[in-house]
């Protein structure tokens, strides 16, 4: 019996932490990440808040933000690690740590990124409010 409680422990604990790094806005960072290593512009675009979409140039239409981001050169892209950090349900925090491969030489890039649950956007869900560039969703 002492075992089976042990054994438990064990698979809640591994359990508690699984469940941690699959949060729905570290989901979303990693999508936006991963569809940029396979090109999937669609899925980077649906990840981005409609706020973004109206106040930055390059993310007015989708195919301005697919040559936005074919411009940046990046042959593949490396999720070294995605985390949440915070997270009211309404607003929420993710650190990154990404490799970027650009004509064959590696670029470390990390950072932080903020997410907001828009019920609003045209897809609902967590949206990157500032995924690149000056302006920031504050709505």
């Amino acid at each position: 019996m002492k075992y089976f409680y042990i054994l438990f422990l064990l698979l809640f604990v591994a359990g508690c932490s699984t469940l941690e790094n699959k949060s729905e806005p570290a989901i979303a960072v990693r999508s936006y990440f991963e569809a940029w290593d396979i090109e999937n512009y669609g899925t980077m675009y649906g990840v981005i808040s409609d706020g973004f979409k109206s106040l930055e140039p390059t993310a007015a239409t989708f195919d301005q933000f697919k040559e936005y981001a074919e411009s940046q050169g990046i042959d593949e892209v490396q999720v070294i690690s995605i985390s949440e950090t915070s997270n009211d349900d309404k607003e929420a925090t993710v650190e990154y740590n990404v490799k970027f491969i650009i004509k064959g030489k590696e670029a470390p890039f990390k950072g932080t990124y903020t997410l907001k649950y828009k019920k609003q956007d045209n897809t609902p869900g967590w949206k990157l409010i500032h995924p690149y560039g000056d302006n920031i969703d504050t709505s």
